[in-house]
């Protein structure tokens, strides 16, 4: 069975490093043209929205290409929304963790003052190098001369060492009704996934 965090599944299989990723970044704009002046435009949604492309989910074996199938069956095309962490290092924690610990160091980005402000990026994912995974939600957020200390909305309960990758995890539907799935053999495929974030979507 899925993570479910938030209401929604996590797809939490890390990409294959074959192809590299894309990450497209959209705004729907109005043009303001009186015809006489400056030409102005107006950001309408107030935030970017992401299209995660590349996804390379490379299927060994008939039980993936089975969780595969459930998957995208789960998807209903592109009805259904799911969370998809980045696998990036957004951001950069400058100090383990401790476990009970909710307050998150981070290194200086202008989280605070650039990010937390819209709700789609207050969701992260820990992505430690064991395989463990923990989802949270970034109550609040304070900037210091040289970090930033986010809350989280619970604790973890274990330690997370500096070192683990801190990912946004986005809230995306799948672009297309009908994934491609290409076979290299009997029980060997490859998929390519894009998706397209919905940050109003997002739960507040």
């Amino acid at each position: 069975m899925p993570t479910v965090y938030q209401g929604f599944d996590v797809f939490e299989i890390e990409p294959s490093a074959v192809n590299h990723r894309e990450f497209t970044h959209r705004r729907s704009m109005a043009r303001l043209d009186s015809r006489t002046g400056k030409l102005r435009a107006r950001d309408r949604s107030g935030v970017a929205v992401v299209r995660p492309g590349g996804f390379v989910w490379l299927l060994d074996g008939r039980t993936e290409i089975q969780s595969y199938r459930d998957f995208i069956a789960a998807r209903k095309g592109t009805l259904v929304p799911v969370w998809v962490p980045t696998w990036n290092r957004d951001l950069e924690m400058d100090t383990d963790l401790s476990a009970g610990n909710v307050n998150l160091s981070i290194s200086k980005i202008g989280y605070t003052k650039f990010m937390f402000p819209t709700v789609a990026r207050r969701h992260i994912a820990f992505l430690l190098p064991d395989g463990t995974r923990h989802y949270r939600k970034i109550a609040g957020a304070s900037e210091g001369t040289s970090n930033e200390v986010l809350t989280l909305d619970s604790s973890i309960g274990a330690l997370v060492p500096k070192a683990t990758m801190v990912s946004f995890l986005t809230l995306c539907r799948l672009a297309t009704d009908d994934p491609e799935l290409t076979w290299h053999g009997r029980d060997l495929a490859e998929a390519v996934l894009d998706f397209v974030e919905l940050p109003k979507e997002v739960p507040a």
